[in-house]
């Protein structure tokens, strides 16, 4: 949808000011909460959520699509996170 990539610049600036999780587990809550506090709702499979601020034009305009987060945006964010924990501390400068 044409929300995402909107959605992906604001996690990547707010995963960008803040410190990398101790945890395996504190990645994923870390990002699910993170998710819930830009979007608005928690990602749902089939859910298509408009997000206001995304809105620039066209029809699916301001939508972010959840199965798009579920799949492949939020894994491929966890699984960077997780390499960099793996790296140890001062891997993410």
């Amino acid at each position: 949808m044409r929300g995402d990539p909107y959605l992906w610049q604001e996690m990547e600036h707010a995963l960008a000011a803040a410190p990398l999780p101790a945890s395996p587990a504190a990645v994923a809550d870390l990002l699910a909460n993170l998710y819930l506090q830009l979007v608005g709702e928690a990602p749902h499979a089939g859910r298509h959520t408009f997000v206001a601020r995304f809105a620039h034009g066209g029809m699916s305009s301001g939508y972010v699509d959840a199965d798009f987060w579920l799949t492949q945006g939020l894994p491929l964010l966890q699984r960077r996170l997780l390499t960099l924990l793996a790296a140890g501390p001062g891997a993410a400068t």
